[in-house]
């Protein structure tokens, strides 16, 4: 299922950033992710300086990890990054993004920032929200033990 009220709006509004943002995020987690780049990409375009871009930006930086292109997850994970409000999503593929490239210090300033505004918010409620997959969900789960976030 992926959430048949953003494809209906999509019908109904192609160029509503937001309906692509979250048929993005949908389809990040699972579905196909050529589909899940091309709405992703479409919600960034459509809105380059909306706030659907910083989440735009986190799901490209998953579909890139499912699809195991690191230089895409440090690419779009920083921008993700940027978000200047609390965006848990953005923050952890930021913080991703940064311990991929090696810059583990700027990760766990990110981090930082994730416990501050989720203090608690445990990897089991994380991994709750969507289906990572065995293998995608480990890997993610040993990047957020090493910055306290458990």
């Amino acid at each position: 299922p992926h959430a048949p009220w953003f494809v209906n709006a999509l019908d109904m509004a192609p160029s509503y950033a937001e309906a692509h943002h979250q048929l993005g995020l949908a389809l990040a987690f699972g579905g196909p992710a050529k589909r899940a780049l091309d709405h992703s990409s479409a919600s960034i375009l459509l809105s380059p300086q909306g706030t659907e871009r910083y989440g735009g930006y986190a799901n490209l930086a998953t579909i890139s990890f499912r699809v195991g292109d690191m230089e895409k997850v440090v690419e779009y994970g920083k921008k993700a990054a940027q978000v200047p409000y609390d965006d848990g999503y953005a923050l952890l593929s930021g913080m991703c993004a940064y311990h991929v490239a090696g810059e583990t210090d700027i990760a766990s300033k990110v981090a930082a920032r994730f416990r501050r505004a989720f203090p608690s918010l445990t990897q089991r409620e994380l991994f709750g929200l969507y289906d990572l997959g065995t293998e995608m969900q480990s890997s993610i789960s040993e990047i957020y033990s090493a910055y306290g976030i458990h």
